[in-house]
């Protein structure tokens, strides 16, 4: 990060580096993800580390994942996500590769794609990229913006909807579930009776822990 205020930048500078990085497609690395759209605050926003670099262009991937994400289901949203590398399969894959494949989605042919849809996508990007910088605002000149996301936030993408998938977001949620009911007895607790807490939920078993925090939360209502 340069040392200076986030850049909330206008679309027609978003829109150039935008279709610089759509050259590479994703995923975003070093080499590709340029030194404006890194600085871009609600870029920096989603950063989990802000002031590191990676941490950036792992949060400026995700942004636009998400904002490829809300073009919906439709051919065309499949077709930008598609152009961008988003769509399964398209990973890292040649751009005329991938507006190949774009344009065989809107039934159209390549050069047509190339010449006028490939620039109203990159329009509209650009346009929501800024949209997403209007929305937060800095505490100061040179601080953070005030609301940030964690670097293992998902985005829903074409691949996303899956039974697996499925079954690993509820098996997460029954895991955070179970962590909020620690965190909610422990709360309850003086502080020694929650470090000897701390103790037996290590030395247990994941039944014994379900059927002690019951019990134990029962207890201290």
């Amino acid at each position: 990060m340069r040392g200076e205020a986030p850049l909330s930048s206008e679309p027609t500078v978003l829109r150039a580096e935008l279709k610089r990085l759509l050259r590479s497609g994703l995923p975003i690395t070093e080499a590709n993800a340029g030194d404006i759209l890194t600085e871009q605050r609600a870029v920096i926003a989603n950063a989990q580390h802000p002031t590191q670099r990676a941490s950036r262009i792992s949060a400026l991937e995700r942004l636009l994942r998400q904002i490829l994400t809300g073009f919906g289901r439709s051919a065309r949203g499949s077709a930008a996500r598609t152009l961008f590398g988003a769509a399964r399969g398209m990973r890292g894959t040649k751009i005329t590769e991938r507006r190949y494949a774009a344009a065989e989605i809107l039934e159209r042919n390549d050069d047509h794609f190339r010449k006028h849809i490939e620039p109203k996508i990159l329009d509209e990007v650009a346009f929501a990229l800024h949209q997403e910088n209007l929305r937060y605002t800095p505490p100061s000149a040179h601080g953070r913006p005030k609301i940030a996301a964690h670097d293992d936030t998902p985005v829903l993408g074409d691949d996303s909807y899956t039974e697996q998938e499925e079954l690993l977001c509820r098996l997460w949620s029954a895991v955070y579930g179970f962590r909020a009911e620690i965190i909610a007895t422990q709360r309850r607790l003086p502080s020694g009776d929650a470090n000897r807490l701390r103790y037996t939920l290590a030395r247990t078993g994941p039944d014994d822990r379900a059927a002690f925090l019951e019990a134990l939360g029962s207890g201290t209502r």
